[in-house]
């Protein structure tokens, strides 16, 4: 939370520093059993690092520090794909994306539809959960050649 005020405050460096810091140690430390907490923690780093530019670290982040039980977990679940796909879509990600998967990851963007009451508690946190989902959207569109008739369904 303190890093989104440094944001806020445009104190870039300063708000990285302190992502750093929970990155090196808390989140090593961190019971990955408490899903949620883990889930709220990474979520203002990806963030952060995300809106500065470093999404590659945001995915190391993601795919080091989340457990893969986060996917099937009852108040997480349905955002841990799609944050995941976001990550590997848009600029800066370390994942070099290919056009084999985009049948199941438009497949997925629409019909992402976070409930209402996390989606609340996230944006409460300062980020949109189905922002999250258009953001998903823009970017497979970005993908398609214009006037194709998927890129206009997304």
């Amino acid at each position: 939370m303190a890093a989104l005020w440094e944001m806020k405050e445009e104190r870039k460096d300063k708000a990285i520093e302190r992502v750093n810091f929970v990155i090196k140690n808390i989140l090593p430390n961190y019971d990955k059993k408490d899903i949620i907490g883990l889930f709220s923690i990474i979520l203002y780093i990806i963030r952060v690092l995300k809106w500065n530019g470093l999404v590659d670290r945001a995915f190391k982040v993601y795919t080091k520090f989340l457990p893969l039980e986060a996917e099937h977990h009852f108040a997480v679940g349905v955002f841990y794909k799609p944050m995941l796909l976001l990550l590997k879509i848009c600029d800066n990600s370390p994942v070099q994306y290919t056009k084999e998967d985009m049948d199941s990851d438009i497949e997925l963007a629409l019909q992402y539809d976070p409930h209402d009451f996390g989606d609340n508690i996230f944006t409460a946190d300062g980020w949109s959960m189905k922002s999250m989902g258009a953001e998903i959207c823009l970017h497979l569109a970005s993908k398609l050649p214009p006037g194709d008739a998927v890129r206009e369904s997304l």
